[in-house]
């Protein structure tokens, strides 16, 4: 067992001093770097979400506060996606593996549809009018909301999957994809639209978590 540890660090360190040497702006390491970076934001994302199981609901709407600072900071994943397709995808498909990338490009053109039906503006998902002037469901700001998509998102929140509490009813609304994380399977991809701020972002959402379904095609 330790010897198939070792051989396995040894692998993981050759790999990793191979990827050090190409030179800075190398489209391999580059995406090496966007990954690790996305990765990174999402392992803080799980460990705060991780914590929401251990307390009471006043502290798990700052953990929530928390978890919303960190999805701003995701990296916008088209960029990265771009270059999947261009390299990856394509050196993957030469090899024979076909179904992966078939799933990955099929969601991706999904996205970018809905994308560039808003132009860009998340906000035209989101349905109109504030608690707070009786108008709408979504707690101010409401930024940017327009509902010219026709989409009608609503502020559904989520249902923990650590302790089974609802939060963010008003706030935000989430929406699973079909595709699981490949790096973190008890993590499926979910598109995640705020209150506050007119960003689409996508995270990793527990599997046991609730959060809301709408299909995009027939």
């Amino acid at each position: 067992m330790n010897h198939s540890i070792n051989i396995k660090t040894k692998k993981q360190f050759k790999e990793t001093t191979m990827i050090e040497k190409l030179p800075e702006g190398h489209i391999i390491k580059t995406m090496v770097q966007e990954h690790e970076q996305i990765l990174g934001v999402l392992d803080d994302l799980t460990q705060v979400s991780n914590k929401l199981s251990d307390t009471d609901p006043v502290q798990g709407e700052k953990l929530m506060s928390k978890c919303n600072q960190l999805a701003v900071k995701l990296i916008m994943a088209e960029p990265h996606h771009k270059r999947e397709e261009d390299v990856l995808f394509i050196e993957m498909e030469k090899h024979g593996i076909i179904g992966p990338t078939q799933v990955m490009r099929s969601e991706h053109d999904e996205m970018r549809k809905l994308i560039n039906h808003v132009e860009g503006n998340p906000g035209k998902l989101r349905t109109t009018g504030t608690i707070e002037n009786g108008d709408g469901l979504w707690y101010s700001p409401n930024e940017g909301a327009t509902n010219e998509s026709g989409f009608t998102a609503l502020p559904s929140g989520l249902r923990n999957g650590g302790n089974a509490i609802y939060y963010e009813l008003g706030e935000n609304t989430y929406y699973w994809s079909s595709t699981s994380r490949l790096d973190f399977d008890a993590d499926a991809w979910i598109r995640w639209l705020f209150n506050e701020y007119s960003f689409c972002e996508k995270a990793g959402g527990l599997k046991k978590s609730g959060f809301s379904v709408r299909c995009l095609k027939d």
